[in-house]
């Protein structure tokens, strides 16, 4: 009997031991890596937005939207495409996306599967050429079929969240 209680006191205490160090690690790579995660906000945006976005800070974390990993801007501030550029599309005081943890661990891909955006607002406008001020996106024509097994982010949204929009 004393034999299984020892036995079960060690389990016990790898367990919490193991438990509090996922837990701090989590909690401090987040801290860690603040500038790397607002650089490759911006070289992300740079690459496949057309209008121009601004944004005050960036975050990292695993506990605002557990289980996923977010990466949150605030203060955003996302301009429309030609020809109206000079009109503010969507102001935000937070949008942030999900990334799928057991894809970024074991498959060693970055896959968002859900948005969050709050206190939002946004302008639609569509000029009479059929121009919209809404295709940011930047789309790079393909002139071969793509290779389904190459690395890289990618989105398939299971949750869109909004919260206090405006439109």
């Amino acid at each position: 009997m004393e034999r299984f209680k020892k036995i079960i006191l060690k389990i016990l205490k790898w367990t919490g031991i193991s438990i509090a160090s996922i837990l701090f690690l989590m909690f401090i790579l987040p801290i860690l890596f603040p500038g790397t995660i607002s650089q490759q906000v911006k070289i992300f945006a740079n690459k496949h937005l057309a209008g121009k976005l601004d944004y005050k800070k960036t975050h990292l974390t695993f506990f605002r939207h557990f289980p996923s990993l977010t990466v949150s801007v605030d203060n955003l501030v996302l301009q429309g495409s030609k020809p109206f550029q000079n009109d503010t599309l969507l102001t935000a005081k937070e949008v942030a996306v999900g990334i799928n943890l057991k894809n970024l661990i074991f498959n060693r891909e970055v896959k968002i599967d859900e948005i969050y955006v709050t206190d939002a607002n946004a302008n639609f406008f569509v000029n009479t050429k059929g121009e919209a001020n809404y295709n940011v996106y930047v789309s790079k024509p393909s002139a071969k079929p793509k290779d389904s097994t190459e690395a890289g982010a990618s989105i398939k949204l299971d949750l869109i969240k909004f919260k206090n929009w405006n439109i």
